[in-house]
C-alpha cells in the first residue's frame, strides 16, 4: 500500500499515499539505490527480543532469556531511536506482544526518541516501568486513531479489485479508549478530526495517527535528536504543519 496512490482510508475515504511518498517508497524498495541498499542486511529483531518465558517453561528458561535479551539490547544501544509502525495487521500482532516492550523501555530509559505510528501506538502505550508496572505514557499526551478513524464495523473491507485483504474485522478495542486508559486522568488523547497531519511529542515519546503522519513524526524525532532541547516537552503538529504547544481544549480524557 505504501506505493499505491489510489489506496484510500476506510473510515474517511481519504487518500493515504501522496506521489512524494510513493516515490520514497519505491526508492527504499529498490535494492540498487542508496536508500534501498540499507535494507539489504536487515536486523532480525527475533534475535534481539526473544519470546517472554511463561510459567509453563519453568525457571530454567529465565536465564537464557535474560542473556539473549541483554545481548539484543546491547546491540540496540547503537541506534539513535525507535520507530514502531502500524497497520491493520499490527493491531492483532502488537496487542498482547510482551517481547517488544523491553526495547521500548530501554530506549525510554536512555531518553531517546520512541515513535509509534497508527496501531504501533498500541505497543507503545502498553510498555511499563519494569519496577512499578506503571505505563510509561501515564500522565502524557498521545495521539492515535480517534473513534471516527478506527477500524469498526465494515471499515476494514477494501472494496477494490485485487484488494489488500484479508478483512481482519473490527478492532477489539478502539485505540482512543486505550490511550485514555493508559495515559490516565492527567494525560490524554489528542486527535483533530480532518487534520491532514497529527503527531504529538511528549518527553521521548512521539505518536502519529496514521500513514501520512509518519512525516511530522519523523520531524519531531529529528528535532529531539538535533534540536538541543529547543523543542518544548509537549508539542503537537497538526493542520498548519508548524506545530504548537497543546491547549487544554484539544485533550480528550476518560469521559470526554
Amino acid at each position: 500500500m505504501s506505493t499505491d496512490t489510489t489506496f484510500r482510508d476506510q473510515a474517511w475515504n481519504a487518500a493515504q499515499v501522496s506521489p512524494g511518498e510513493e516515490a520514497l517508497g519505491r526508492r527504499y524498495n529498490d535494492g540498487t539505490t542508496t536508500e534501498g541498499q540499507r535494507l539489504n542486511s536487515p536486523r532480525n529483531l527475533y534475535t534481539w527480543l526473544p519470546p517472554t518465558p511463561r510459567p509453563q517453561h519453568g525457571e530454567a528458561a529465565r536465564e537464557p532469556f535474560r542473556q539473549a535479551l541483554f545481548e539484543g539490547l546491547r546491540q540496540a544501544a547503537d541506534y539513535a531511536g525507535l520507530f514502531i509502525v502500524g497497520g491493520a495487521g499490527a493491531y492483532m500482532d502488537y496487542g498482547g506482544n510482551t517481547s517488544i516492550r523491553p526495547l521500548i523501555e530501554f530506549f525510554a530509559a536512555l531518553n531517546r526518541p520512541v515513535a509509534a505510528i497508527c496501531y504501533g501506538v498500541q505497543a507503545l502505550i502498553q510498555a511499563t516501568n519494569p519496577k512499578t508496572k506503571v505505563p510509561l505514557v501515564w500522565g502524557r499526551l498521545v495521539t492515535g486513531h480517534s473513534e471516527q478513524d478506527d477500524y469498526t464495523d465494515g471499515t476494514t473491507n477494501v472494496p477494490v479489485e485485487g484488494g489488500y485483504g484479508p478483512n481482519y474485522g473490527s478492532a477489539t478495542i478502539t485505540l482512543e479508549q486505550m490511550i485514555k486508559q493508559y495515559t490516565g486522568p492527567q494525560g490524554g488523547c489528542i486527535s483533530t478530526n480532518g487534520s491532514p497531519y497529527m503527531a504529538v511529542a511528549d518527553g521521548p515519546f512521539i505518536t502519529a495517527r496514521t500513514t501520512p503522519d509518519g512525516y511530522p513524526a519523523a520531524l519531531l524525532a529529528l528535532a529531539q535528536l538535533h534540536g538541543k532541547g529547543q523543542l518544548p516537552a509537549k508539542y503537537v503538529v497538526d493542520g498548519d504543519g508548524r506545530g504548537h504547544e497543546p491547549a487544554a481544549g484539544e485533550i480528550r480524557r476518560i469521559g470526554t
